[in-house]
């Protein structure tokens, strides 16, 4: 969750980053274009970690509620999956939130 939390302050920050420094007549070209990839890319990593997230919530009531052994297994194995997903969910979030990406 504080992932998450990270992201959306980035996002935050972009959009008020924006606005400051562009305000209402903002210009066309690469800078804004830039902007708006980046916007974008943000976005998609978001979408995909909370599809994860919610996933990965999922699979762990599936564990915990588990009847049997042999259940368990199969649901700790299924977590695992998701957690190696998640971990490729988060370079791509590692990588826009490095220095030297700059809008």
């Amino acid at each position: 969750m504080c992932f998450i939390s990270l992201l959306n302050k980035i996002f935050f920050f972009l959009n008020f980053f924006t606005s400051c420094v562009w305000g209402s007549a903002r210009p066309r070209g690469a800078k804004m274009s830039s902007a708006k990839k980046l916007q974008g890319e943000i976005e998609r990593v978001l979408k995909s970690v909370t599809e994860g997230q919610e996933v990965f919530e999922d699979i762990w009531q599936k564990v915990h509620e588990a009847s049997t052994p042999a259940q368990k297994e199969k649901f700790e194995g299924e977590l695992k999956t998701q957690i190696k997903k998640l971990q490729r969910c988060g370079r791509p979030a590692s990588t826009l939130c490095s220095p030297a990406r700059r809008v």
